[in-house]
């Protein structure tokens, strides 16, 4: 899964319980723009943080 997708993340909360959320992913570090890389990994983390307050974990 992408973890920028937040509909797609957001998605597993609705088809499974949660009752933790580990983010140990992450972007792939070959980006040729730094501004690209950090932009993909916040993303993600937001995504993750959004997932964890609207599934209370």
């Amino acid at each position: 899964m992408d973890l920028a997708d937040r509909a797609a993340f957001l998605d597993i909360g609705r088809r499974h319980k949660i009752t933790g959320i580990v983010h140990l992913a992450a972007t792939q570090f070959d980006l040729p723009d730094p501004i690209e890389y950090l932009r993909a990994e916040s993303t993600a983390l937001l995504n993750a943080l959004e997932a964890a307050r609207d599934h209370n974990s």
